[in-house]
């Protein structure tokens, strides 16, 4: 069902009870998408609406992002796309305000075509959303049952909305983006952590099983697994690999060799110092991989 014309009266006691409605929802969201689910969970029931998205603006790419978006009470997953050149989203940076297209033929001239999957509403509001920095995101209703759905009402109680959500879906992106960061660098110092204490082994004359067992107990650390195995290929002209170190369950698997096929592509690939990456049973079939004596069968493998 699309969304009933907004109420016009008392709306500045109306945003402010949607405001408080959606601090109180974000205040209970812990990252930046939970955040903006929570935000748009709110306007659908407190707006009544089947017909809402919030967009993302990527600056650096020119691409808008559908993090939120329900079409006649479906929640729709929809590819960023390129921004249209001079369209809604150039004109709300440049002149901070609102875009309102009420019939078809509004929406034409602004450049906005209907995405693949969805229907063809007959009014639309875009609202912006303005951080420190500038144009954010959009916050986007639709109407697939009349023209001229929109009116300066309903345009300044949205716009009072987004103005007060901008700075907080602002901030959640930025921690999001250092929180990543942060892991980023933890993963990037636990690599080097490995690397360090494989020098320091070799540096220290270790021999190659010794080498090994502390590769694989430093790998196993690193990436919090209990299932890892590293084996050893005799020779180029060699068929015959070695498992040196094999941990499956958490429990140590005793060495053994096995015969590899030449012609295979799992191992045409390794020889072309090409990692392989096969996340269920039907790609490690695809890749020709077998379960070796010893194991049991995985769901997953990285090689």
């Amino acid at each position: 069902m699309a969304a009933p014309p907004l109420p016009a009266a008392d709306p500045h006691l109306r945003a402010l009870d949607i405001i408080d409605a959606i601090q109180r929802g974000m205040a209970e969201a812990l990252d930046f998408q939970g955040i903006v689910d929570r935000v748009g969970d709110t306007l659908r029931e407190v707006l009544a609406t089947d017909d809402i998205g919030i967009h993302w603006i990527d600056p650096q790419t020119r691409t808008i992002h559908f993090l939120y978006e329900y079409e006649h009470g479906r929640r729709l997953h929809i590819e960023p796309v390129a921004q249209i050149p001079g369209g809604p989203a150039e004109t709300m940076a440049r002149t901070r305000r609102a875009v309102v297209l009420n019939s078809p033929a509004e929406k034409a001239a602004a450049g906005i075509r209907d995405l693949p999957g969805t229907g063809a509403s007959l009014s639309m509001v875009f609202v912006p959303i303005f951080g420190k920095n500038g144009l954010l995101g959009t916050i986007v209703l639709e109407n697939y049952e009349r023209e001229e759905a929109y009116g300066a009402g309903e345009v300044q109680l949205l716009s009072t909305i987004a103005a007060s959500v901008g700075l907080a879906l602002e901030n959640a992106r930025l921690f999001e983006q250092a929180q990543r960061l942060l892991q980023e660098t933890e993963q990037r110092n636990a690599e080097l952590a490995v690397i360090s204490s494989i020098q320091q082994g070799m540096a220290g004359s270790l021999d190659l099983a010794a080498i090994v067992e502390l590769v694989g107990e430093k790998l196993r650390a690193v990436f919090k697994g209990d299932s890892l195995s590293i084996v050893w290929r005799e020779s180029d002209a060699s068929t015959e690999v070695r498992l040196l170190y094999g941990v499956q369950h958490g429990e140590r698997i005793a060495a053994r060799s096995y015969t590899a096929n030449p012609a295979g592509r799992f191992l045409q690939a390794l020889l072309a110092n090409q990692p392989v990456l096969a996340n269920s049973r039907a790609e490690m079939d695809a890749w020709g991989l077998r379960t070796p004596d010893g194991f049991e069968p995985s769901l997953a493998t990285v090689t």
